[in-house]
């Protein structure tokens, strides 16, 4: 959900002002985390922004924004004038960090499981945040044709040894190693791709970002994560014992029926859902499985674009179409 905005500091100044590339991104930029009631500070800005810029730059547009009373700025962070965000980014931030080390043991507890490959934070807590009611999110990578096995174990130990709680374990997308190219390609997606921690397989991270160059063309600044301290991917005794009598033609049979009692689950328990938004939202193939039941990501999608028109018509400003053309808003 969006926050309320103020429209104290929301007042029409400069209703014949004409927004630079910059300025645009910037905006944009504020309006896209908006939506997730997250301000920015001005390098997270310059980080995120979609066309290439120096510090400067982004210094002398944030000012002429804040003068323009386009942004506001609080402490250290700048937002578009949502109530109370600033407030809420900094206990967020205060209970993500208090549970990153949980999240990175639990991390490496998920890669030590057969036929996973890496284990990287995703969702909220990737970006520093968690609610009072948010849960880790994990986006794991798997050894080629055995992505089913591996989640379904997964699954297994989540219901029995966790009574299905999914605070600390919630394994909502699963890849394989030759499947690493994420299909949907928009600003939702490469967001999440570029802000994901890798905590375990830090030799998988390389050639992930390399199959999703198409992501530069929305963060063209966003930097590659530092995997120094990341544990390699590697197998144990059990594991390797596992694995092997798992690489059998049986362990194929295994694979292909997991991934079809998998389907008729969520088939069934999602029946209400229209057949092109299931198939994004539950990705249901050989060497992918995607668990969005919310379908988060078109909400997304749709409150940027709704977000953008509103500024623009309430402010009388475009920004440019161009740098809107990027996000395809």
């Amino acid at each position: 959900m969006c926050g309320k905005s103020l429209n104290t500091h929301l007042v029409i100044t400069h209703p014949e002002m004409v927004l630079s590339q910059i300025e645009s991104g910037i905006l944009l930029t504020l309006l896209y985390f908006d939506i997730f009631r997250y301000p920015l500070t001005e390098e997270e800005i310059g980080k995120s922004i979609p066309v290439v810029c120096t510090k400067e730059n982004i210094a002398t547009a944030l000012a002429q924004l804040g003068e323009a009373k386009l942004i506001i700025q609080e402490d250290t962070f700048y937002h578009i004038g949502t109530a109370g965000v600033t407030k809420k980014r900094k206990e967020d931030n205060a209970r993500a960090e208090a549970i990153m080390e949980k999240a990175h043991k639990i991390s490496r507890f998920i890669g030590s499981f057969p036929y996973i490959r890496g284990v990287y934070l995703s969702g909220s807590i990737s970006k520093g945040v968690l609610t009072d009611k948010g849960d880790i999110d994990y986006f794991i990578l798997t050894e080629p044709n055995r992505l089913w096995i591996a989640r379904t174990i997964l699954v297994f130990f989540r219901k029995i040894f966790l009574l299905n709680s999914h605070k600390y374990f919630c394994v909502n997308y699963f890849v394989g190693m030759e499947h690493l190219e994420i299909e949907d390609k928009n600003i939702f997606t490469a967001t999440e791709l570029f802000t994901l921690i890798p905590a375990y397989g830090k030799d998988t991270y390389p050639a992930l970002m390399e199959k999703n160059e198409w992501a530069r063309a929305f963060y063209p600044q966003f930097p590659i994560k530092d995997t120094l301290a990341v544990p390699k991917s590697g197998k144990s005794l059990l594991k390797s014992i596992i694995e092997r009598v798992g690489n059998s033609f049986l362990g194929e049979l295994i694979d292909n029926w997991c991934m079809r009692m998998t389907f008729r689950y969520r088939k069934k328990k999602f029946e209400g859902m229209s057949n092109a938004d299931f198939n994004i939202a539950f990705k249901t193939r050989k060497n992918i499985s995607k668990h969005h039941p919310s379908h988060f990501q078109k909400r997304v999608i749709n409150a940027l674009k709704e977000k953008t028109n509103t500024f623009e018509a309430l402010h009388h400003v475009n920004l440019a179409e161009d740098i809107k053309s990027i996000w395809n808003v």
